[in-house]
Parts: C-alpha cells; sequence; structure tokens
C-alpha cells in the first residue's frame, strides 16, 4: 500500500510541475506539452490549466451509462481535452466534435490523431439554430464565439443545424458554445428527449438579457434535474462590481441529469 501511495505522490508531483511550467509560457501562443502520456499542442497557459484541472483531475463530465459504446455530441471541443476526457472514460465511445475556429480547430485534429482515438468526427463549424454562415470572433483560445459584427479577428464560418443530429439516444451533450447557448437549446428543445445528460456552459453577456431562467425552464420542461456551479468569473463584491471576461459578466455550469 506504501508503494502505491508513493507512485501516486510522484505522478501528482510531476503533474503539477508541468502545469506550473506550462503557466509560464506567454499567453495566446502555441505550446507542446506531455503532461496527458503523448505530444498535446495547446495556445494558452491559463485556459489549458483550467480545462485540465476541471476535466482531466476532475473527470467533471463522467456520467453513468448502459451503452458499451455511448453517443456523444461536443459542441464546444477547444483543443481536444473534453474528447480526451469522454475517450478515457468510454473507449468504445462514438463523438461527434464541433469546433469552428480554424486554427483551434487544427490543434484539436491533431491532437486526437496523435493521441490514437478512433470513431471520432471532428467537424470545423459552429452549431447553430440552422445552416448558414456566421460571422466568429477569433479570441485566440476557448473564448471564440458568433458575433453580428464585423472587426478585427474575424472569420466567416459554416453551421451545423443542431437538432438534425439529435435524431437517436445521444448519451451525452455538451453545449459549451460562448453565449450563444440559449438560442439553440430553443432550438433543440423537442428533440431534448433523446438526450440522457447534458453539459451546458451559460453565459451572460454584458447589457444583454438573461436567459438563465428560459434554458432552466427547458432543461425542466424536457424531464432534466439540475446541478449547478459557478464557472470561471467569481466575484468577490457582486452588488457593487461583477468581473468581466470576454463580454460576460457570469459564467455557470448546468449539469443536467434524469432522475432515476
Amino acid at each position: 500500500m506504501n508503494n502505491i501511495r508513493k507512485a501516486v505522490e510522484t505522478l501528482l508531483s510531476k503533474e503539477r510541475r508541468e502545469l506550473f511550467k506550462i503557466s509560464k509560457n506567454p499567453r495566446y501562443k502555441t505550446f507542446k506539452t506531455n503532461i496527458l502520456g503523448f505530444d498535446f499542442y495547446a495556445v494558452d497557459p491559463p485556459s489549458f490549466i483550467a480545462q485540465y484541472k476541471d476535466l482531466i483531475m476532475r473527470n467533471s463530465y463522467l456520467f453513468k451509462t448502459n451503452s458499451p459504446s455511448p453517443f456523444i455530441i461536443d459542441c464546444g471541443i477547444n483543443i481536444g481535452l473534453s474528447i480526451i476526457n469522454f475517450k478515457r472514460n468510454f473507449p468504445n465511445a462514438e463523438i461527434i466534435g464541433f469546433e469552428p475556429d480554424p486554427d483551434i480547430y487544427r490543434i484539436a485534429k491533431n491532437n486526437i490523431l496523435t493521441a490514437g482515438y478512433e470513431n471520432v468526427e471532428l467537424i470545423q463549424k459552429a452549431v447553430w439554430t440552422e445552416e448558414t454562415t456566421l460571422l466568429f470572433f477569433q479570441e485566440g483560445s476557448a473564448g471564440g464565439r458568433i458575433i453580428t459584427e464585423t472587426g478585427k479577428k474575424t472569420v466567416e464560418v459554416q453551421t451545423c443545424d443542431l437538432k438534425k443530429l439529435i435524431n437517436r439516444e445521444v448519451d451525452f451533450l455538451k453545449i459549451d458554445i460562448e453565449g450563444a447557448e440559449y438560442e439553440v437549446l430553443e432550438s433543440i428543445s423537442t428533440n431534448l428527449k433523446w438526450v440522457r445528460n447534458i453539459f451546458v456552459e451559460y453565459h451572460s453577456k454584458i447589457g444583454e438579457e438573461q436567459h438563465l431562467e428560459q434554458i432552466l425552464a427547458i432543461l425542466k420542461d424536457s424531464g432534466f434535474r439540475c446541478y449547478l456551479e459557478s464557472g470561471y468569473i467569481p466575484s468577490q463584491h457582486p452588488f457593487l462590481k461583477r468581473e468581466e471576461i470576454d463580454g460576460f459578466d457570469n459564467l455557470i455550469n448546468i449539469y443536467a441529469f434524469r432522475s432515476a
């Protein structure tokens, strides 16, 4: 038992040292790490560390399923850590992953190919309420999002009508699409009967109407029970000042599941 404990402590110590090393890299510049056991490329140290701690160390997307090959739709894969998490938990999972940012998509695709995972389809599109083209802001990390006005770092991206994919049982649906979640959830509301578990990252846009109540109502009406936790914007005195990141003044992680 002592040998096992020492081995675990050594592994954790190595992991912490690598995360500290990663934190010293400059922001928004591609870097390589072997923390996952193979050459993995990322683009922003703070974003990578936050995702790694949540998805790999905490394993926050772990869910129950009776299927030997659960079907997972991952909307907003970023650099691919979420897909790695799913495949570590469910090696035979069938996964469709979306990432609209062309630069981030190339990195994610390389990471998944290097990992050697099979039965993963990556699509360079944004999920939306219809198939069209929209403007997309390339934030350079995990904050890329659909916008309405042309500006610096904007590109046109193709979209996928998500409800067309939800026509069979979906074991896990992840929606982390930087502010477009309400419109997409409203669009797929009648299809949610096919979904067993869903994760939504809710974004509150500064100066715009909040849609948390509507999102929770959609999930409740579809038979889900929800667990909520704060995202990445802790505000010390929210009545006085709300911390703001990328045009949002609140992020809330919503874990929705069907009661036994």
